[in-house]
């Protein structure tokens, strides 16, 4: 039950990601298409994972190991990249991700699991 909910919960999160522009007015053409989500740490459990497509749309995948990741390369129309990992484990393990775009690491943020084992961590978004 748990996990049901934490999944639904973060593919909720992750469609509702605000996508706006926190560069101050960068031009958008400048900014790498080339992404890489990154999951390491030591937590031994399984992960629920969503992330967002090349295309722009969300997906889902399950690591069973560490470390984690997917790369790509986002289509014209698609406007940001983001990702979440929730799962079950042990007490105090621990995660990071990492949204890596054109090869430097844009994006980070790291969890830890709660006194039940559980972990919850959504990658803020990078734009295009």
């Amino acid at each position: 039950m748990k996990k049901s909910f934490l999944f639904l919960f973060l593919s909720v999160a992750a469609l509702t990601t605000s996508c706006s522009d926190d560069d101050g007015g960068s031009s958008s053409s400048s900014k790498s298409r080339d992404i890489k989500y990154e999951i390491t740490g030591n937590f031994s459990g399984d992960l629920d994972i969503t992330y967002i497509t090349a295309s722009g749309g969300a997906t889902n995948a399950e690591a069973t190991s560490l470390p984690w990741e997917m790369s790509f390369t986002a289509d014209s129309d698609s406007h940001g990249a983001t990702f979440n990992a929730s799962g079950i484990g042990n007490p105090g393990e621990k995660i990071k991700l990492n949204i890596y775009q054109g090869g430097k690491v844009a994006k980070s943020v790291d969890a830890t699991a709660d006194s039940d084992g559980i972990i919850v961590a959504v990658a803020p978004t990078v734009t295009f």
